[in-house]
């Protein structure tokens, strides 16, 4: 039977830890033995994982002495746990399956089409280790290419989403209230963008989400009174969002977009970056926009219009069908039965 270990940052803290979360339950509803190890400390998921869960307590941000701990801390799992599959999730996940002493086949999950953004020499160096290691890739989108040696996927396999979000308790609401961000407060999400579109238009705009800009953005707002409120990290944000709520995604890069996908699931109306990343879900131009200023002058035109920037049924449909959890574990768990099959790497 496979053993598989599951290495994700935290419980909770983004799209690519919930899915994760959601993977793990399906795997062992499908007979596999699951492991789930978080790197950094934090709080509990919405998704409940039924697995063993065997957290490493880093510190978030952390020094050097707490990732050299949890990084022992991990070998030690690894031997106890004897895993025949590691499935790494993010960049920190990556450098300890990239250093790590015993040797076990690695699946890497492609979540962003611009991995190790922010520490690329690094990067550079993990993932030819882990090529060297002879790691698999997986993406969870298809638009998506491996950096920086363009590793052929092993498999395309999307994020499940929970279905039973789709009833919804948002209407088609035609006048706007506020504006909505949902997201990690770091800088590939352009949290800052929502600023400079407050200073322009007449409606408060609601901030859910935590990280390392947040102190920053709270700072700012309070010095130039805008109309923001902070929520922080929530485990249901969509309970935060009403009738009349605008959905803004500014991002500069996306991987699955699963903050998009929710939205259509809850038939929320939305506004987003006009990036490739996001021009694959082939959105009516209404619903892109360039820049801090072309948001405004769309927030402004569709103020009271909103249904027309609801995404439409045929296109929520033909996203969403191949997100089910089961499907999506039903092909994770081929690919884990296949690897398995394989001798392992030297």
């Amino acid at each position: 039977m496979s053993r598989v270990i599951i290495v994700t940052n935290s419980l909770t803290g983004g799209g690519a830890e919930r899915s994760m979360n959601m993977l793990a339950n399906e795997l062992m509803h499908q007979g596999l033995t699951v492991g789930l190890v978080p790197i950094n400390s934090g709080p509990a998921d919405q998704i409940n994982p039924l697995c063993e869960v065997m957290p490493l307590d880093r510190r978030w941000p952390g020094g050097l002495s707490d990732t050299i701990s949890a990084y022992l801390k991990f070998n030690q799992i690894i031997y106890r746990w004897k895993p025949n599959i590691l499935i790494l999730n993010c960049d920190l996940p990556e450098l300890f399956g990239a250093l790590l002493i015993k040797p076990v086949p690695l699946i890497i999950v492609e979540h962003t089409s611009l991995p190790w953004n922010t520490r690329k020499r690094l990067g550079l160096i993990v993932r030819k280790i882990l090529s060297h290691k002879r790691a698999k890739w997986v993406a969870v989108s298809s638009h998506l290419e491996t950096w920086p040696i363009g590793n052929r996927f092993f498999a395309i396999i999307p994020n499940p989403v929970d279905q039973k979000i789709e009833k919804s308790k948002l209407k088609n609401t035609v006048a706007l209230k506020r504006i909505i961000f949902v997201g990690r407060l770091s800088l590939e999400k352009r949290p800052q963008w929502l600023l400079e579109i407050a200073r322009s238009i007449p409606y408060p705009i609601e901030i859910i989400g935590d990280g390392t800009l947040r102190n920053e953005l709270e700072s700012s707002v309070i010095q130039e009174g805008l109309s923001i409120n902070f929520h922080g990290q929530q485990l249901r944000p969509w309970d935060l969002i009403d009738q009349g709520d605008l959905l803004v995604i500014p991002s500069q890069y996306e991987g699955d977009g699963l903050v998009l996908i929710e939205a259509m699931l809850h038939r929320c109306p939305v506004l987003v970056a006009d990036i490739p990343d996001l021009r694959r879900f082939n959105l009516a131009e209404s619903n892109y926009c360039l820049g801090p200023q072309d948001f405004t002058r769309t927030i402004m035109k569709f103020k009271k219009k909103l249904d027309l920037l609801v995404i439409p049924n045929n296109l929520c449909q033909s996203e969403i069908s191949s997100r089910s959890i089961s499907s999506v574990g039903e092909k994770w768990a081929m690919v884990i039965k296949t690897l398995h099959n394989c001798p392992n790497p030297d």
